[in-house]
């Protein structure tokens, strides 16, 4: 199946009420990779948001996630391909406008 036959698949699901949480690409991993816990050094942070973010460059609904993010402005952990800084970067600069 093409990725684009199976995003549009996706897309009517989502417009038929589905959750768009229910397509993404981390639904089944381990949510440790995606939120970090205090005290976690720099090297490590890096190193699981990698990870992370390599699961959602292979996620059809990274683009919702990363909306959902900036709508809450939860800044918390990987969404979307960003890291917790990113995160908290957009957010702020969003909010200036």
């Amino acid at each position: 199946m093409s990725e684009y036959f199976e995003e549009h698949i996706v897309r009517e699901q989502i417009s038929d009420g589905e959750s768009w949480e229910i397509f993404s690409a981390c639904a089944s991993k381990n949510p440790d990779l995606f939120f970090g816990y205090e005290g976690e050094r720099a090297k490590e942070r890096n190193q699981r948001e990698a990870a992370a973010r390599a699961i959602c460059d292979t996620c059809i609904v990274r683009s919702d996630c990363l909306e959902a993010a900036l709508e809450l402005e939860d800044s918390y952990g990987v969404r979307g391909g960003m890291g917790s800084r990113q995160l908290s970067k957009l957010i702020k600069v969003r909010n200036q406008d």
